[in-house]
């Protein structure tokens, strides 16, 4: 249980021992955040409101009841006024009822206050017997509230408390707010949780607009909890980073590396209860192998794209290479081939590729031909066709440069010093808004695709048991419909949302063309999949790399 303390120094110094104990005792009871008011005098009473938290799951109109109490009156308590405020904006406060304090010791008039904006004005209540009191602990009135909002944080401010004696004399009393939060759904912290989640990332998907978007936008939900990203280049280095030590909260890796990394410790299984959209995911999605490993979850899939050619038409015609070859007949453009042939030293210095072993062998592999359903557990001579593949374009001079994020491509297509690039999408989405005349390929090999996602890293539920749960809140914020369309706009890659294409603008250029309303596409597509000899790609591409 969190029990924070909100008290100065220089004011615990004016508290005498009686009343460290009761805060102590009301903090533990109320379980919540508290504001302290003391005076220099010894205190003869504390009155707290006890914390209240409502599981709204994401709807308004919840109904709920806090308590003003008062606890250790050791003093005799004839009479009592309290004011409350709170947020009008989350709450609507709608009822005011005497509590059992007072009326445990005699017959009492009770006057409910007046509800306005924000503020319960004048609560009060007193006994009618003048020498009547109470002492001890005991509610003082409870009141009812509605949420007018999904999800928020409101203060419960008590103001202008006064405890009385049957004579008159005032009460020394300590008062301690609180604060109400929702829960968002079942089973979560509550909204004014307060920490930092740390994600380990691809450049560019810090993007807000992917994240915290929409109705489950992460700060919407819980604002007060930081994101610090740091990021990789590809998901090799993200394993040896987290291999070495390196432990985020949550990592953004592909579907097809998740086994190699279950297998090596770095990530831990996630609790579908806690991603509320995992329902509005197509089924596709809810169901793809990937997501699981020995049927244990671990994966939410958040985006979802192709590994292809991006050309500019116009500067390839400029150069001589037509998109039919007028001997063979065959499309030249729109094959992966395009970035291995260096077509009689005319595509010298006009290609780019990333610079990942993964990435360029297996399109690499369908451009030397290997039957799509063997790349991803390729044969000795057929690794050796894949490096046949590779130093043709290496001796070819064809490489300008290796790419490390889709910005190097952009500009050097944009500025016509490549022709051709292997890319994933984003470069697409990019230099069509611009204008630049460039042609998204699905190659006659068939289209390579890929679906990422989000896990959450090993040991996070043992070190912090709530920011795990919060953890998923931030995975459920990437399948948000429109983040999804964000995605969709922004990148050119597909959600699991089944409303995110929908709400996507570029439906024409992108959404239709792409088929990112058509999840069924990965049944049609070269899709990417566990590849257990990896170490013999990574070997066979540095090798070409290195030879002068």
């Amino acid at each position: 249980m969190r029990i924070p303390f909100l008290v100065s120094k220089s004011a615990m110094t004016r508290i005498q021992a009686a009343a460290v104990v009761a805060i102590i005792v009301v903090a533990g009871v109320a379980g919540g955040y508290y504001y302290w008011t003391t005076r220099p005098k010894p205190v003869e009473a504390t009155v707290y409101v006890l914390r209240a938290e409502a599981v709204t799951n994401m709807t308004v109109g919840v109904v709920f009841s806090v308590s003003v109490n008062v606890m250790k009156a050791v003093a005799d308590v004839h009479n009592w006024t309290l004011s409350l405020s709170f947020d009008p904006t989350l709450l609507l406060a709608v009822e005011v009822l005497e509590g059992d304090f007072l009326k445990r010791n005699g017959t009492t008039a009770f006057n409910s206050g007046t509800i306005g904006n924000g503020i319960i004005d004048n609560v009060s209540g007193v006994l009618t017997d003048a020498a009547a009191a109470a002492r001890g602990n005991g509610t003082l009135a409870t009141i009812t509230f509605v949420t007018t909002k999904d999800v928020g944080i409101s203060p419960l401010d008590l103001k202008n408390v006064v405890l009385l004696e049957p004579q008159g004399g005032s009460i020394f009393c300590d008062v301690a707010s609180s604060v109400f939060a929702t829960i968002p759904w079942e089973g979560m912290p509550p909204s004014d949780y307060a920490g930092t989640l740390n994600v380990f990332e691809w450049g560019g998907y810090e993007n807000p607009d992917l994240w915290n978007a929409g109705k489950y936008a992460f700060h919407r939900i819980y604002p007060k909890v930081e994101v610090k990203f740091s990021f990789f280049v590809d998901e090799a280095e993200a394993l040896t980073k987290l291999q070495a030590g390196f432990r985020p909260d949550i990592a953004h890796p592909c579907g097809a590396s998740v086994p190699r990394w279950v297998d090596a410790g770095v990530i831990e299984p996630i609790n579908i209860t806690l991603i509320p959209l995992w329902k509005n995911m197509t089924e596709k999605f809810q169901t793809f192998d990937q997501n699981f490993v020995n049927d244990i979850p671990y994966f939410v899939p958040a985006d979802w794209g192709y590994t292809t050619v991006m050309y500019r038409p116009d500067l390839l015609e400029a150069m001589g290479i037509p998109k039919i070859n007028p001997v063979t007949g065959e499309n030249q453009w729109d094959t992966y081939n395009l970035l291995f042939d260096p077509k009689g030293g005319k595509m010298t210095q006009k290609v780019s590729v990333m610079d990942s072993a993964v990435e360029v062998t297996s399109i690499a592999a369908l451009a030397a031909g290997i039957p799509e359903e063997q790349v991803w557990n390729m044969a000795p001579a057929q690794l050796e066709l894949v490096r046949q593949k590779l130093m043709e374009q290496k001796q070819g001079g064809m490489i300008r440069f290796y790419w490390k994020v889709p910005a190097d491509t952009i500009a050097a297509m944009q500025k016509g010093e490549i022709v051709a690039a292997e890319i994933w999408g984003e470069e697409y989405a990019t230099l069509t808004t611009a204008g630049v005349n460039v042609t998204f390929s699905f190659p006659r090999e068939g289209i390579l695709a890929w679906v990422c996602g989000l896990t959450i890293a090993e040991g996070l539920k043992a070190r912090n048991p709530d920011l795990y749960k919060i953890a998923h809140a931030f995975l459920n914020a990437w399948i948000d419909p429109q983040a999804g369309a964000n995605l969709i706009d922004l990148y050119c890659y597909g959600n699991p949302n089944k409303d995110a294409a929908r709400l996507a603008t570029r439906q024409e250029d992108v959404v239709e063309p792409l088929h990112l309303n058509d999840p069924q596409i990965l049944d049609q597509v070269i899709l990417w999949k566990y590849t257990p000899n990896e170490p013999k790609w990574y070997e066979i591409y540095l090798g070409v790399k290195a030879d002068p």
